[in-house]
């Protein structure tokens, strides 16, 4: 059975698979589909473990506790020695709040269900995600996750011959694609995470073991370089907003599949790679993908700007120091059953298990040793601030909405019901309705804490603009209820993130660059496409419509300005571009247009401020605290709005 022989190829494919995450995840210019590394350790795990199955299996010797017992050693304890490296780390660099949700990550890492707590809380592509430091043990949990049943499914399946299992596991990983496809059309990123999206990439190996496991298979150097070459496309061709995982993410998959199924026997690509430096890197790529996460998070953490792609760069060199002592020193001695015994490796790791959840759960309870770690590290009065700024940023805006009798918000567009409907517009009139992504939802308080506005529908989703097409959000749903109720409706205010709007030099929008000396004009298609949606508005409407223009933003993460003089004003650059963004979008107006747009400065102040008298008035880089609603409602001029 050629194909359990060790192949110094698949170490070069895991290279392949880690350096693009490396250098995506440092923000080197170029790499914009390097997070496919995962894609490819997915098929490469699925056929080095089928394969060591069935040889098992064909010789009578299948254990599941020997099978879970070289799970372990291959996993834990270089995942360990991470976790504990990072914890004084992160003590030193994080502030309370940061810490805590460290260290509630902490317990779903240890219990390989981490990939459950970031699809709750970490979006992938989200700013925030870059300063989580157990943010990539995601796929670990997927992977663990998989091979809890997966290898008595096989034995199952195996017993009534390979064209059985070949269909039944197609078949699953038909449904998992399938299901993959359909997350990926909504467009909120929910199936990021989750194994039942990405099963069906762990049984592509699988499937690959199995074709090998015939002996039918034959090297193929055509059909290998078109294999290594649909990984090059999906490695600098695919982008954050390719939907994934989906149909996209076979390109990766199959070109991984096609290397290690037709890449032997002397081929150029076997030869490629094979080349030393590839196969020394794959030798250490585990640890490698375990230590560059956290080193990456937490200079992100520690900087008071963005990281370049300079500064990322520079901060891989030492990850390649500490993946080599975390091989060297810990994956290989716990490899070795001569060198740890099973007993001692069960003792071990189970008291590194223990001492990580112990950790991670009084963390959690203490909210980040707060208490403890304000005393150690701030003064009397730095402590004080930062209680203030932590409770008025730490909260989910969807569940402070400013709702009550007739002031009605959703994010999904259906509004009130009809008689709701009727029986406030018999008391109060016309409704003034306000549509927009999470920026919007900060709008809808400010009006309905004014109290100049007794009648408010607001249909608002953060991450949801018109232009985006994202089947998710609330947009066709609110131009229905727009075209049903138009009887009731007078003023209907559209309003966005100005960021969302606003160019880097990479061509990013929404990229904090922008207001760190990369800012590079505006994004004209997405301008338009809300114009189009105004039209649509506009037709199913005889009220007034008002595309209130974007509100400054702070471009401060408000935890790393607490205590210092410097972030407590909004960020000097915002001012100039959001002023030019005005101009800009009024340069652009249609003539024939039946709507208006308005600067935000001209319905009320826009607070430039972060603090005034006791309140923070922003929650985060881009949005307004509750109390920082308070304040800008007190100087809402109502009649811009009628």
């Amino acid at each position: 059975m050629a194909y359990l022989k060790y192949r110094p190829e698949i170490d070069g494919l895991r290279a392949w698979a880690v350096l693009p995450v490396l250098l995506f995840h440092a923000g080197i210019p170029g790499f914009s589909g390097g997070y496919i590394g995962v894609d490819i350790f997915f098929v490469i795990s699925g056929f080095l473990i089928t394969g060591i199955l069935l040889r098992e299996i064909d010789v009578g010797d299948f254990s599941l506790f020997r099978f879970y017992e070289r799970r372990a050693r291959r996993i834990l304890p270089a995942l360990y020695f991470v976790i504990f490296l990072s914890i004084p780390v992160g003590w030193f660099a994080m502030l309370p709040l940061q810490y805590e949700k460290f260290t509630t990550s902490i317990i779903w890492v240890a219990l390989f269900l981490s990939n459950i707590f970031f699809d709750q809380t970490t979006g992938y592509f989200d700013a925030a995600a870059e300063e989580q430091p157990l943010l990539h043990t995601w796929s670990l949990a997927v992977e663990e996750q998989f091979y809890l049943g997966f290898p008595l499914l096989l034995l199952f399946l195996w017993r009534s011959g390979p064209k059985q299992t070949v269909l039944v596991l197609s078949l699953i990983a038909a449904i998992s694609l399938t299901w993959a496809q359909v997350e990926a059309t909504r467009g909120d990123g929910g199936g990021f995470y989750v194994i039942q999206t990405r099963i069906w990439e762990l049984l592509v190996g699988s499937l690959a073991a199995i074709a090998m496991n015939t002996g039918k298979v034959r090297a193929n150097d055509p059909i290998a370089l078109i294999g290594l070459s649909l990984i090059v496309v999906a490695i600098f061709g695919f982008e954050k907003d390719t939907p994934f995982p989906s149909i996209y993410t076979l390109v990766p998959v199959l070109g991984t599949a096609a290397v290690i199924l037709f890449g032997t026997s002397d081929t150029y690509v076997q030869r490629f790679l094979s080349w030393r430096p590839f196969v020394w890197v794959g030798l250490i790529s585990y640890s490698l993908y375990l230590v560059h996460q956290p080193v990456l998070a937490f200079a992100r953490v520690l900087s008071p700007v963005e990281l370049s792609g300079l500064m990322g760069a520079l901060l891989l060199i030492p990850c390649f120091g500490l993946a080599f002592v975390s091989w060297r020193f810990v994956e290989r001695p716990f490899r070795n059953r001569e060198q740890i015994s099973t007993q001692k490796m069960v003792t071990v790791l189970s008291g590194l298990a223990v001492l990580a959840l112990g950790f991670g759960a009084i963390g959690t309870a203490t909210r980040g040793y707060e208490t403890l770690m304000l005393q150690a590290k701030f003064t009397d009065k730095t402590a004080d601030e930062y209680r203030l700024i932590k409770d008025t940023i730490d909260y989910d805006i969807s569940e402070h909405m400013a709702v009550s009798e007739c002031k009605f918000w959703d994010q999904t567009g259906a509004g009130p019901s009809q008689s709701e409907l009727t029986t406030c517009y018999e008391r109060f009139g016309n409704a003034l309705v306000v549509i927009g992504d999470s920026h919007a939802m900060n709008v809808f308080n400010i009006i309905s804490k004014s109290g100049s506005f007794d009648f408010i529908v607001g249909f608002s989703r953060g991450g949801c603009r018109p232009y985006e097409n994202k089947s998710h959000c609330h947009y066709q749903k609110a131009l229905e209820f727009l075209d049903d109720n138009a009887e009731m409706i007078g003023t209907i205010i559209y309003h966005q993130s100005g960021a969302h709007l606003i160019l880097d030099t990479s061509g990013e929008v929404d990229s904090q660059k922008s207001f760190e000396g990369a800012f590079n004009g505006f994004e004209d298609d997405h301008i338009r496409g809300v114009f189009d949606y105004l039209d649509h508005i506009s037709a199913r409407s005889n009220g007034t419509i008002v595309w209130l223009g974007p509100f400054l933003e702070y471009r401060h993460e408000p935890l790393e300005v607490f205590g210092k003089t410097a972030g407590q004003s909004v960020n000097p650059r915002v001012g100039p571009i959001f002023e030019n963004l005005n101009g800009h979008i009024l340069n652009m107006l249609p003539l024939d247009k039946t709507w208006t747009y308005l600067p935000f400065s001209k319905v009320m102040i826009e607070p430039t401020e972060a603090f005034i008298d006791e309140c923070f008035v922003f929650r985060d880089r881009d949005h307004y605290s509750r109390c920082g609603e308070d304040v800008i409602a007190k100087t809402l001029r109502a009649d811009a709005l009628k």
